[in-house]
C-alpha cells in the first residue's frame, strides 16, 4: 500500500533524511530532478499548466531539519500526519526551525523505496504536483526516515521571507493512490 499527503515538521540532521538512501549525491540528484521539471514546465493532473523556466529551487537545511522531525514524527505514530507533536500546522513547523516565509508547503508520502518513486507519485498528483511546480517556490528540504511498514517522506518547498511574492501561502493536501 503506497500513500502520499502533503505536510511539514521541525528538527533533526541530513543523516537522518539520508536513511532511506546509501547515496551521498541524493541532495544534488533531488535538486537535479526537481529543477529539470520545473525548468520543462508542463501540467499537473488538474489541467493546471506551469510555463517552463520556473526558478531552479535551492537546498535549504532549515526546510530538511523541519522535514525530518516531522517525519520522525510520522515514523513513531505509524501514519501520515498533518500536524506536528503539539498540534501544531506547517507554518508553525517551519518557524520553530527559524524559517521565515512568505510560502510555504508540503508533501508527505509513505511506501515508496526510491526517491523517484515518490517524486513521480507526488507528480501525478494536481496538489503535490502544484507544490513541486509552482514557480512561487524558491527553496526545498526533504527528509526520509524507513519504518517496518516502509519508508515515510517528507519534503517541504517554501520561499522566504522578503522574497516579493504574495505573503502567506500555507499549502498542505492530502492523498491516496489507489490500491
Amino acid at each position: 500500500m503506497l500513500l502520499i499527503t502533503a505536510l511539514m515538521g521541525c528538527s533533526l540532521a541530513s543523516h537522518a533524511a539520508a536513511a532511506c538512501t546509501e547515496d551521498p549525491s541524493w541532495k544534488r540528484r533531488l535538486l537535479e530532478q526537481l529543477n529539470h521539471m520545473r525548468a520543462e514546465g508542463g501540467v499537473c493532473s488538474d489541467g493546471v499548466r506551469y510555463p517552463a523556466a520556473a526558478e531552479p529551487m535551492r537546498w535549504n537545511d532549515a526546510l530538511e531539519r523541519a522535514a525530518a522531525s516531522q517525519t520522525l514524527w510520522m515514523v513513531e505514530r505509524g501514519e501520515l500526519l498533518h500536524v506536528g507533536r503539539r498540534g501544531e500546522g506547517i507554518g508553525e513547523r517551519v518557524r520553530q526551525v527559524a524559517y521565515a516565509f512568505e510560502r510555504v508547503g508540503e508533501n508527505v508520502g509513505m511506501g515508496f523505496f526510491q526517491m523517484d518513486h515518490v517524486i513521480s507519485a507526488w507528480r501525478s498528483s494536481a496538489k503535490h504536483c502544484a507544490n513541486l511546480m509552482d514557480p512561487r517556490f524558491t527553496e526545498v528540504g526533504l527528509s526520509c526516515v524507513r519504518a517496518a511498514n516502509g519508508p515515510y517522506w517528507t519534503i517541504i518547498v517554501g520561499r522566504p521571507q522578503g522574497a516579493n511574492s504574495s505573503a502567506g501561502l500555507l499549502q498542505t493536501v492530502s492523498w491516496q493512490p489507489p490500491q
